[in-house]
């Protein structure tokens, strides 16, 4: 089921449509304009059989997936505007490219709109690559209950930055687990990167295969616990963390 959210039509009707019968990819293009779009399986999850692209063109977007698996490869692009995007309870088989921004302009070009992007993942898997690209400007990407299989290549580019993996939800979730190690860069920026909370025992990131972070330019601020032996916020790290660019760690 697609659902158009504040006016978004889906073939060029207001929705919720159903597509019982999808047998091969599914894209979905809603050119520019404030988007919204959910696609969620009311009754039973949705499975797609191959590829998943969505692209939303510029504008303010929303893309909310939920109970839903792509057996093929993801591709979500919302280019520029405050986007969000969310994975709620889904399972991604295939590589998933999510592209939430813009690059900076080139010299003589015009600014770009705003381009503050949220990117939530909440009791989600992912069983090959997760490349993330949000862009410049104050950007957030939150994660929690989740798991990556392969590993993670994130960029989220210019701006003041927040990355919080195990910090909302609820306090007996289960934990983020990332199976290979996730290579982070925040770029220029004062960013904040948060990991697991200390006292909670649902709050915490297990990294089994390391955690490589480039903070790049600004005054960065790492709460991970790794100032504490055992680890204050409760996290794992099978290997030592590699970490550059950061000038303040608060645990």
């Amino acid at each position: 089921r697609v659902t158009g959210i504040g006016g978004t039509l889906i073939n060029g009707q207001a929705g919720p449509l159903d597509f019982p019968r999808v047998t091969r990819c599914v894209v979905i293009s809603t050119l520019g304009g404030d988007d919204s779009m959910l696609l969620d399986g009311p009754g039973n999850p949705v499975t797609i059989a191959r590829d998943l692209q969505v692209n939303t063109g510029t504008g303010h977007d929303t893309v909310e997936l939920q109970r839903v698996t792509v057996r093929g490869h993801t591709r979500i692009d919302t280019s520029t505007g405050n986007d969000m995007v969310a994975l709620i309870d889904s399972l991604l088989t295939g590589v998933a490219n999510i592209r939430t921004g813009s690059e900076p302009p080139r010299r003589g070009f015009a600014p770009a709109e705003s381009d503050a992007d949220t990117f939530t993942v909440l009791g989600s898997r992912f069983n090959r690559m997760l490349t993330l690209n949000m862009g410049m400007d104050d950007d957030t990407w939150d994660q929690d209950n989740s798991v990556v299989d392969l590993g993670v290549l994130a960029y989220t580019g210019s701006g003041n930055d927040t990355v919080r993996f195990e910090r909302g939800n609820d306090n007996a979730g289960v934990p983020s687990v990332f199976v290979s190690p996730p290579l982070v860069f925040t770029g220029t920026g004062d960013d904040r990167i948060e990991i697991g909370r200390a006292g909670q025992a649902g709050r915490f990131a297990q990294f089994f295969g390391g955690f490589i972070l480039d903070a790049a330019i600004g005054i960065d601020t790492l709460d991970a616990g790794l100032l504490g032996q055992p680890n204050t916020n409760g996290n794992v790290f099978a290997r030592l963390p590699a970490i550059r660019g950061v000038e303040l760690q608060v645990s």
